[in-house]
């Protein structure tokens, strides 16, 4: 009987029964295989083959794809410039078994010899490709990549993201002009100067088919009543870094009116006047020799202001007229200072040119009659320019009378004195 016992087979406890293993197993072999499914859609989507994965991984130093001729591949990326001076990239490949490599995103193709090959690309290029729209002057670059070629295989080779620098868009602002309306507000013509087919937003208006093939743009705007009117200006170029100008113009107002009866007065006396027309109930003033002669205006806005000056020669007098609510205007004209003609002449000494030149310094203060003949004329300003001969020299001579026109190769009578550049002042002509 106790033998019997000792040959008794046990019950073993804690075995999975057949069912619950089976389906065990089958979960495993699903989740594995989701995730190799998932992973190889990640590996054929990014990197084009598991190959360039590993590669990717390893940066480059393991080379797994079996049906590839190309071997290890090494790219040394530098910032350099190109021959104008904009910023660009030199890539430097090395790869056994490549002949030649494409350039993504600008789809460029470079040979390669013995395996190797080093191009340049130009920062602008490169954002041209990618559609960069940016204010920055730098920025970083992704999706950036070398496709390889040799024999039959095609390698694709993924850069890191890496910075490129960003050219300015081309941006030239005249001043602004502003244009006074007679019946309304004041506007202002803003001229640029921009590279055709950009774009071009004034006050965020989009302006960009008013450029002219020379990229010209010309828009006239208005103007606030009061304050300053800001303007902004983007420009964006396609590759190149967006460009904002932000000015204010400042409405002027509008002018005094100002306008003397002539531009060149001649005066024999130490008194004299000058006339002419501005705005009624303006004030006018005229400045000579830093002395400032206080005017008369009419109801009609008919000037006369009254100034002196003792010594001969020429004097610029500066009139200025202001009405409430104007801006101020200011004009200048010039007037000559001359002795009584024929007193004068009468005391004036006869000399020879050569004489004056030889005592010019004594002869400052001298009335001078000479009797010559005149070379050629030029018109400088309000003056006649000519020489007569004096000898082995010439003597420089300015008429600013209005006539007689001086005429080259004629004898004249000419009255003056001389300067103090030992230059001759011609006041009366014979």
């Amino acid at each position: 009987e106790s033998l019997r016992r000792s040959g008794r087979v046990r019950k073993s406890k804690g075995r999975m029964p057949v069912a619950a293993a089976i389906l065990l197993w089958v979960m495993v072999a699903a989740v594995l295989f989701l995730g190799f499914y998932y992973l190889n859609q990640h590996v054929m989507t990014v990197y084009g083959s598991y190959g360039s994965f590993i590669r990717a991984l390893t940066y480059g130093i393991v080379n797994l794809d079996a049906s590839a001729d190309i071997n290890t591949i090494n790219v040394k990326i530098t910032e350099s410039k190109t021959e104008s001076g904009a910023p660009s990239h030199t890539f430097t490949v090395m790869a056994d078994g490549a002949t030649s490599v494409r350039f993504f995103p600008t789809g460029d193709v470079f040979e390669m010899k013995d395996g190797q090959v080093t191009f340049e690309v130009p920062d602008e290029s490169i954002a041209l490709s990618r559609g960069v729209l940016s204010y920055d002057s730098s920025i970083m670059v992704e999706d950036v990549s070398l496709e390889l070629t040799g024999g039959n295989s095609t390698v694709t080779y993924p850069i890191d993201p890496f910075k490129i620098h960003l050219i300015s868009s081309e941006y030239t602002r005249e001043k602004p002009e502003q244009d006074q309306s007679v019946t309304s507000t004041d506007s202002v013509l803003i001229s640029l100067m921009v590279a055709p087919g950009a774009t071009v937003f004034i006050n965020n208006n989009n302006y960009s088919d008013d450029i002219s093939d020379e990229g010209r743009l010309s828009a006239e705007l208005p103007l606030s009543d009061e304050g300053d009117t800001v303007f902004v200006v983007d420009v964006m170029q396609p590759g190149r870094q967006a460009v904002r100008d932000k000015f204010p113009v400042t409405k002027q107002k509008e002018p005094t009116l100002l306008k003397p009866e002539a531009e060149y007065l001649r005066t024999y006396t130490d008194s004299f006047e000058c006339r002419g027309i501005t705005d009624p109930g303006a004030t006018l003033s005229a400045k000579l020799n830093d002395k400032t002669f206080a005017g008369l205006v009419s109801d009609a806005g008919a000037y006369s202001v009254a100034c002196k000056a003792a010594e001969y020669g020429l004097y610029s007098v500066t009139l200025t007229a202001a009405a409430p609510g104007k801006a101020d205007t200011v004009a200048t004209i010039t007037v000559e200072r001359l002795p009584e003609a024929k007193v004068f002449q009468a005391n004036a000494r006869k000399m020879t040119p050569a004489n004056a030149i030889r005592n010019a310094a004594s002869l400052l203060n001298t009335g001078i009659r000479l009797d010559a003949e005149i070379g050629a004329v030029t018109t400088e300003g309000l003056a006649q320019k000519f020489s007569v001969a004096a000898g082995s020299a010439e003597l420089k001579c300015y008429y600013y009378g209005q006539t007689p026109k001086l005429s080259a190769g004629r004898k004249y009578t000419l009255y003056g004195m001389m300067d103090e550049a030992g230059s001759f002042y011609v006041m009366f002509v014979e």
